[in-house]
C-alpha cells in the first residue's frame, strides 16, 4: 500500500513538473505581443498631441519612437506624442527577455481644423 502511494505521488510529481515547463516553454516560443488601441492606423488627428495606448505582453522592453516607455501590471501602456503637421509614422517596439523583437508602425496625419488655422 505504501509503495502505491510513492509511486502515485512521483507520477503526480512529474506530471506537474512537465505541465509547469510546458507553461514557461511557451513564453519563450510565442516571444511578445502587441496590440496598439490607439490611434488607429491611417487616422486623422486635428490635436498635435496624441496618446499612444496599447497592451504588451511577455516585454521586457518597450519603446515609442526609440523612447523608453513603460508597461503596467496589466501589460497596458500609455504615452503622449507630440506630432507635426503633416503625415506622422509612429513606431513602437517590445522586445522580450530573450531577444525576441516585434515593431509596428502606426502612420496617421495631423490637420488643422479650420478655426485653428
Amino acid at each position: 500500500m505504501k509503495k502505491n502511494i510513492g509511486i502515485i505521488a512521483a507520477i503526480i510529481f512529474f506530471t506537474l513538473f512537465i505541465v509547469y515547463s510546458g507553461f514557461e516553454t511557451i513564453k519563450v516560443v510565442l516571444g511578445p505581443s502587441l496590440t496598439i488601441t490607439s490611434p488607429q492606423k491611417l487616422e486623422t488627428v486635428h490635436d498635435p498631441l496624441v496618446t499612444v495606448r496599447g497592451t504588451a505582453n511577455r516585454v521586457a522592453f518597450i519603446t515609442v519612437n526609440d523612447r523608453q516607455i513603460f508597461v503596467d501590471t496589466k501589460g497596458e501602456f500609455a504615452t503622449e506624442l507630440l506630432v507635426p503637421v503633416g503625415y506622422t509614422i509612429i513606431k513602437v517596439t517590445v522586445r522580450d527577455r530573450f531577444g525576441k523583437e516585434i515593431t509596428e508602425y502606426i502612420p496617421l496625419s495631423y490637420t488643422l481644423l479650420e478655426e485653428n488655422k
